[in-house]
């Protein structure tokens, strides 16, 4: 799991992504974990018309990303509708005597598509696993969440994200309001490849930030970055939802999370 101790040459991008996203930061050599693939769904007949496919899931679990997050893997791929990452952060307590207490917190990030109709992208932020051990400042330490997108192509296209992100929290504060969700869309109109595609990448960065209280010792802020996310929006007219379900301003369906 990624970790706020990372050196600025640990892998940010995920061996997986494609297209322009695929230059921003370092890529991972290690595979991101992914869901079996359900083949009960696909018949066995290769007569014509006769094959069809399971839906990709549109949604993941706070369990689920859990339970498939951690060991080599950085990254856990449902489906190209859901992916999630996470960070986790430790923070030694020192005075100038020396350390005297230690804390941890998780945070877990699921980038979705909830809808098929719908271009918006929903991420769910979670902080758990609250942990502290020996003396600390944790009542004092404050937990902020970000969600920026540093590169999109083409670099005219604009996005739009809720108000839910940023927000600062004292650890208390955020483990008693733990759940956020972040969306990111971008209108029609604005990709490359024309009007039949109308295609646009981006790269969303999490970010998160860990203050300590006055009279600590320590660097301060800490800012970690889990793993990115590279969604991308397509209105090629082969895709279920090119035409936006009878809305134009929906068109277009996103390839993945």
């Amino acid at each position: 799991m990624a970790s706020t101790a990372r050196t600025s040459t640990a892998a940010t991008t995920p061996k997986e992504v494609v297209g322009p996203a695929a230059a921003y930061g370092k890529r991972a050599t290690v595979p991101a974990a992914t869901a079996p693939l359900n083949r009960a769904a696909v018949p066995t007949s290769l007569a014509a018309g006769t094959i069809s496919y399971p839906e990709p899931a549109r949604s993941m679990t706070l369990n689920e990303c859990k339970k498939n997050m951690g060991g080599t893997a950085q990254v856990y791929i449902k489906s190209r509708f859901a992916v999630c990452t996470a960070l986790q952060v430790t923070t030694v307590w020192a005075k100038k005597s020396g350390s005297v207490g230690t804390s941890t917190y998780y945070v877990y990030i699921r980038g979705s598509v909830p809808k098929e109709a719908d271009r918006t992208m929903s991420f769910d932020y979670d902080v758990t696993g609250f942990t502290a051990v020996g003396t600390t400042g944790v009542a004092g330490l404050k937990i902020g969440l970000k969600g920026v997108v540093p590169m999109t192509s083409p670099s005219k296209a604009k996005p739009v994200m809720n108000k839910a992100l940023p927000v600062t929290k004292t650890w208390p504060q955020m483990k008693a309001a733990p759940h956020y969700t972040h969306t990111l869309r971008y209108a029609p109109g604005q990709g490359m490849g024309g009007a039949p595609m109308d295609l646009v990448y981006a790269v969303y960065q999490p970010e998160i930030t860990s203050t300590l209280p006055a009279g600590w010792v320590g660097t301060s802020p800490v800012t970690g970055k889990p793993f990115m996310f590279a969604p991308r929006w397509d209105s090629a007219p082969y895709l279920r939802n090119s035409t936006g379900a009878g809305n134009p301003a929906n068109r277009g369906e996103r390839p993945s999370a």
